[in-house]
């Protein structure tokens, strides 16, 4: 499992230049991790050995000819399984779609083996992507890589548990409702959810989307910081993009002196665990002892009970559109709604009422959306940066339900609904902003969690930046 000295992506693209180590390797080295340890967590679900062969043996016979190097050159990734690999399922989880193979590529496909990476494989996700529990009865479910009785988080789970048990040195998830950041949170890698439309989501959701779709990103899942630089790059649509104000290999402590912070770290709307709230309090007296600014008074001028609502209600208007899983989602909901809890039924009246809204009160709450979008504008106007859990709690044990709004976690010895998490992952989300989950250490369970990183739109190379000093300050002490 990876630490904060993880050999990374650009360690091994050094190692190619130099000679010392051979593509062909690379990538065995990975495979024979897989076959040691992917029994036991369950993260990578499908695999193209013999094609990830022959084209690891021609990026060794091209570096020998010393034919023009790609950025991603030889590095062996995998890839969340609802992206479109051609000639690969797109199963989603559901069994009935197990014969369904890809025509085209995904534009994060495409942009992958333009960037001369190797897929070898894809990467476990819920059913549908509709939760935050890996699990689907297709593929069985992926758990912790640092407690196999605990949550892999989801739907990127199956991805990030694939990062830290170095199965593959990148993947790429999606992120609607904190996928990307919930998992690379429980499994100790990092995390990046792009600005939303960075980048191209085509082909994303098999066939059954061909546009970009609302809220939703694709977004890296990384060994490091300066890995999700990486990849972002090679991943994002570069004519959205101005030129990043700051430089990521510029940056030094000094950086920081010329910023400010705003931090939000507990919340009535979904309180933290103390083990967490612990280790992000040292987070903070790290940066303030470092002479960084720090506000932990500043609040957005933003109704955060509301804004979570509608957060709920425009993301499941979004994934209403899956119609074939929905009707078998209703159906599970009427079987099991005279058992829910008072909060459960909260999350499953939102659910249901966004599952089912007109297209005229949709653009109402577009509306309502837009007005607190440009509160985050004005709030970006006072602070740099915004810090803020990347969930309620370190990983929580392993549980399953069919309807996740039954589901709950335990937090200061409180059971709330896991859905509650949706208002730490509804800053960034509904607004639209880049959000960055960074490791910061580990729970006095051993068990490890990060701090969310938000930022004005298209700050997303900032927000490295400060990901890869945190992490640096942090680890030093």
């Amino acid at each position: 499992m990876l630490d904060e000295n993880n050999y990374d992506t650009i360690d091994l693209l050094k190692d190619f230049e130099k000679g010392t180590l051979s593509v062909r390797q690379a990538l065995e080295d990975c495979l024979k991790t897989i076959d040691e340890h992917n029994n036991k967590i369950n993260a990578i679900i499908y695999m193209d050995i013999e094609n990830a062969r022959k084209t690891a043996d021609q990026c060794d016979i091209d570096r020998k000819k010393n034919i023009k190097k790609l950025p991603l050159h030889g590095v062996p990734v995998t890839i969340k399984e609802c992206f479109n690999w051609k000639g690969h399922p797109t199963t989603l989880g559901d069994p009935s779609r197990n014969e369904i193979i890809a025509e085209t590529d995904s534009a994060v496909v495409k942009s992958l083996k333009n960037s001369g990476a190797i897929i070898l494989g894809k990467t476990n996700i819920p059913t549908y992507l509709r939760d935050w529990e890996t699990y689907n009865k297709l593929f069985g479910g992926t758990f912790n890589p640092y407690d196999n009785k605990r949550s892999a988080g989801g739907s990127s789970g199956g991805s990030a548990a694939a990062v830290a048990m170095s199965f593959s040195y990148a993947d790429v998830g999606t992120d609607m409702g904190g996928s990307v950041r919930l998992p690379a949170h429980y499994c100790g890698v990092y995390g990046l959810k792009p600005t939303w439309g960075s980048i191209p989501m085509y082909g994303h959701y098999g066939s059954l989307s061909k546009r970009n779709p609302d809220i939703n990103v694709a977004g890296p899942i990384t060994r490091s910081a300066r890995d999700l630089s990486l990849f972002f790059s090679n991943l994002s649509d570069h004519n959205k993009f101005p030129s990043p104000q700051i430089k990521l290999s510029n940056i030094d402590k000094s950086f920081f002196n010329k910023i400010s912070f705003a931090a939000i770290l507990d919340h009535k709307e979904c309180p933290v665990d103390s083990a967490y709230y612990e280790e992000l309090q040292k987070v903070i007296s790290i940066l303030k002892n470092n002479g960084i600014q720090v506000d932990t008074t500043a609040q957005p001028d933003i109704d955060l009970h509301r804004y979570t609502e509608l957060m709920n209600l425009m993301v499941r208007a979004e994934t209403s559109t899956y119609s074939e899983f929905m009707h078998q989602k209703k159906s599970n909901l009427s079987n099991t709604q005279n058992e829910t809890t008072s909060f459960s039924k909260e999350y499953s009246n939102l659910n249901l009422q966004g599952e089912n809204i007109s297209h005229h009160d949709w653009l109402l709450l577009c509306e309502e959306r837009s007005t607190y979008e440009e509160k985050w504008i004005e709030f970006f106007n006072s602070y740099d940066f915004l810090l803020c859990p990347s969930a309620a709690s370190a990983a929580p044990l392993y549980e399953l339900f069919d309807d996740v709004t039954q589901r709950t976690i335990s937090i200061n010895g409180k059971n709330l609904s896991v859905l509650s998490q949706h208002f730490w992952f509804s800053f960034a989300s509904l607004g639209g902003l880049p959000a960055c989950s960074t490791p910061i250490g580990k729970t006095s369970q051993s068990l490890p969690v990060g701090i969310q990183i938000i930022g004005k739109p298209f700050s997303d190379m900032e927000i490295i930046s400060v990901s890869k000093l945190i992490n640096k300050l942090v680890f030093k002490n």
